[in-house]
C-alpha cells in the first residue's frame, strides 16, 4: 500500500511540473524534476499510520492492519517461509473443515501459542530492534551499500518466515 501511495504522489507531482510520465522529460523541466527530488528519502513520505494518496486511504472505516505468519507444526527447513499447515494439517491434502485437528506428541489437539516461534509458540513476531520499525526501514538501504546500520540490526531478520510486507 505504502509504496502504491507514494508512487501515486510521485507521478502527480511530476505531472504538475509538466513531466510526461510516459515519455519522461528533457532540458529545463527534467532538471527542474531532477533538482526537486534531489536528496528525498522515504522519510519525505508518510513513515506511519494510514496515509494518504490512494482512493481507499480516505474512506472512514480505512485502518492499517499488519497480520503475522503462523508457524503450526514443525518450520520448514532454512526458515523462510511458514509451512502450508493449519490445525486441520496440511492445507492442500483437505477441504475445508474436512479433517480433524492436528494433535500433539501428547494425543490431545495442538493448542495455539501466541509466543514467538523462537519461543516455542507459533507466532511469527517482528522485532523492531532485529527488523527495524517497519520492512522498508532506512537500515535496510544502509546495509545494502555496506553503511553501518544500528548495532542490533540484522539484514537477515526479515528472511525468516515470511515476516515482511507480504504480511501487512
Amino acid at each position: 500500500i505504502r509504496a502504491g501511495a507514494i508512487a501515486k504522489q510521485v507521478i502527480q507531482e511530476l505531472e504538475e511540473m509538466g513531466v510526461d510520465i510516459k515519455e519522461g522529460a528533457t532540458g529545463d523541466v527534467a532538471a527542474a524534476a531532477k533538482e526537486a527530488f534531489a536528496g528525498r528519502t522515504l522519510d519525505d513520505y508518510y513513515t506511519e499510520g494510514k496515509g494518504s494518496g490512494l482512493s481507499f486511504q480516505e474512506l472512514s472505516g480505512f485502518n492499517v492492519v499488519t497480520t503475522s505468519t503462523t508457524i503450526i507444526g514443525d518450520p520448514n527447513p532454512g526458515n523462510h517461509y511458514g509451512p502450508a499447515n493449519s490445525f486441520l494439517g496440511e492445507v492442500s491434502a483437505h477441504d475445508n473443515g474436512m479433517a480433524d485437528l492436528l494433535v500433539g506428541a501428547d494425543g490431545n489437539p495442538l493448542v495455539f501459542d501466541p509466543r514467538d516461534v523462537f519461543e516455542g509458540g507459533n507466532m511469527v513476531l517482528w522485532d523492531e530492534k532485529k527488523g527495524g520499525m517497519h520492512p522498508w526501514d532506512e537500515n535496510y538501504y544502509k546495509a545494502a551499500t555496506g553503511v553501518p546500520t544500528d548495532e542490533h540490526f540484522d539484514p537477515e531478520f526479515i528472511m525468516q518466515h515470511a515476516i515482511d510486507s507480504a504480511n501487512s
